[in-house]
């Protein structure tokens, strides 16, 4: 079993990778979780586009490549909402908070309803602001 303090292992703008009972089996088997947006697709007109992977114990990375990642970033906090620093691994165990916000574009461009002489890429935004994990503490210690 992984001390939750010790859970998170690398934590940056684009890439986690973190550790736990993820499947919460009675033997406390830990298992390591990396995301991660992967470089600019070159088989799809538009440049944007990334494969968003996941790595699972170092399994191999597997690809998300039909979704058109353009964006895929983390922020992460402290329990009184104060921004962690990227990169400074000393601050990963006060992490409470991850926010995660990502935005897919379509690969091909699309006819735009409103003025169909333009051509673009549909898009979309998601943002989950203030993921917090129930078995961290938020408040108090």
């Amino acid at each position: 079993m992984v001390d939750p303090s010790q859970s998170i292992v690398v934590a940056d703008s684009t890439r986690i990778v973190f550790q736990g009972n993820i499947y919460h089996d009675d033997a406390g088997t830990t298992e390591r979780i990396e995301w991660y947006l992967g470089p600019p697709l070159t088989t799809v007109p538009n440049p944007n586009v990334h494969i968003l992977f996941r790595n699972y114990n170092n399994e191999g990375p597997v690809g998300t490549s039909g979704i058109g990642v353009t964006a895929f970033k983390l922020a992460y906090f402290k329990k009184n909402g104060v921004p962690v620093t990227y990169g400074n691994w000393a601050e990963y165990p006060e992490i409470r908070i991850i926010e995660i916000s990502m935005t897919v574009q379509s690969p091909y461009r699309v006819q735009d309803e409103v003025n169909p002489d333009t051509l673009g890429y549909a898009a979309s935004y998601w943002r989950q602001t203030r993921l917090s994990s129930r078995n961290l503490t938020r408040h108090g210690n």
